[in-house]
């Protein structure tokens, strides 16, 4: 957030760092269709 305002104030792009392990988006996104699935015996499509 810091880094955000402060490229804000001056106009220049900074480089950000962060400890954060990335976000696996691909079993997010099987896990909500198979939340979708009515009948459970039935295989998700991807």
């Amino acid at each position: 957030m810091l880094k955000a305002k402060e490229s804000g104030r001056d106009g220049q792009t900074k480089t950000l760092q962060s400890t954060f392990e990335p976000l696996k988006f691909e079993e997010l996104r099987e896990a909500r269709q198979r939340h979708l699935v009515h009948d459970p015996s039935t295989p998700v499509e991807t």
